[in-house]
């Protein structure tokens, strides 16, 4: 079943080719790696992380308050 699955994503995948490059679309999507583009996904990705981070810390300091009590 995997193998079966693995072919129909690598026929799709080869098809997705076939046709970026027939019509002249960029395969890729427009994106290329550079310096920029990694400090702006960060930058975009920071704040949901931070937040994250707290609620974890939150939630683990009231998992220690309620362990230490009883």
């Amino acid at each position: 079943m995997n193998c079966f699955v693995s072919g129909i994503y690598g026929a799709m995948a080869v098809a997705g080719s076939f046709i970026c490059s027939i019509t002249g679309i960029d395969s890729l999507g427009g994106f290329h790696l550079s310096l920029d583009a990694i400090l702006e996904g960060l930058g975009y990705a920071a704040p949901p992380i931070m937040a994250l981070l707290f609620i974890l810390d939150v939630s683990s300091f009231i998992r220690f308050i309620c362990v230490s009590t009883f």
